[in-house]
């Protein structure tokens, strides 16, 4: 089989998913295994059927097919092929592989077992959701020396754009979980590219948390977690979008002149969960 190329980084992404879900080292390793392909359980059109499920079992170590399928479905980074006319789990696709499976055929359903789209407030609906093309410019700032344009120059609020609901979905793909959390994950790793793309936003945290960079950050990485992933999930195509192309929308959904609203949701969201702050 091919040699597929997958970055380190999103292995390292995908390992801290499965960890935080509640994925033993032991069974993350072989859902690792099962992600990147097994070549001899693969058939022709690179899913695992189901003739091999019982094989698959006995070699990764699993009791019963159920506790392999639990787990698999704990993981949210495959697609559970079944049939309609009796239920029957009939495959399993890892969305690593190019799998040549026709999914959308009337005797066949995918489960979905990748996280369900959380609620989101009506400002996050609307502030998130520009479909106007962005342009991504790269700073080279330093992160105290911009507190000193944020003195002369105040954001002004302005009327934000409506939801345009056509290009986005009422759940997320599968897919679109894997590469947003994927994108996240590094960025989180990076700070002074955060601080690039967030400026305005922390900018004002910084000011009201008394220049504490790493609580500034911690509550930045918050409201993209609770505020900001729910809507970038649901977005059409972005499984296929590519770091600067997420970068550019980041970056346009957090202008100077949406600098209050975007601090007022994260100073929001983190007084949510910690109401002693």
């Amino acid at each position: 089989m091919e040699d597929f190329n997958i970055k380190a980084n999103t292995i390292k992404s995908l390992i801290r998913r499965w960890r935080a879900k509640g994925v033993s080292p032991g069974d993350t390793m072989k859902l690792m295994m099962l992600y990147l392909g097994i070549d001899r359980f693969l058939n022709s059109e690179l899913v695992y059927d189901r003739s091999q499920f019982n094989r698959i079992r006995k070699d990764l170590g699993f009791r019963t097919i159920p506790a392999l399928l639990d787990i698999i479905r704990k993981s949210q980074s495959f697609l559970i092929v079944h049939s309609r006319q009796d239920d029957a789990i009939i495959a399993i696709v890892s969305l690593a592989l190019p799998s040549t499976m026709v999914l959308d055929k009337g005797d066949l359903y995918v489960e979905i077992v990748a996280d369900s789209d959380q609620s989101v407030a009506n400002s996050d609906g609307v502030y998130l959701n520009n479909t106007s093309k962005d342009v991504f410019v790269s700073l080279n700032t330093s992160l105290d020396n911009s507190l000193n344009k944020l003195a002369r120059q105040r954001p002004i609020e302005k009327p934000l754009p409506k939801l345009n609901k056509r290009y986005f979905r009422d759940e997320p793909l599968p897919l679109a979980v894997i590469r947003v959390e994927g994108y996240f994950d590094e960025l989180d790793l990076d700070r002074k590219r955060e601080y690039q793309l967030l400026e305005p936003l922390l900018n004002d945290l910084y000011i009201r948390f008394a220049a504490n960079w790493d609580k500034v950050f911690e509550i930045a990485r918050a409201y993209l977690e609770d505020r900001v992933k729910p809507v970038f999930v649901r977005r059409k195509g972005i499984e296929n979008w590519t770091n600067s192309q997420i970068d550019a929308w980041l970056k346009s959904r957090h202008q100077p002149k949406l600098a209050r609203v975007k601090y007022s949701e994260a100073v929001h969201n983190w007084q949510v969960k910690h109401p002693a702050t």
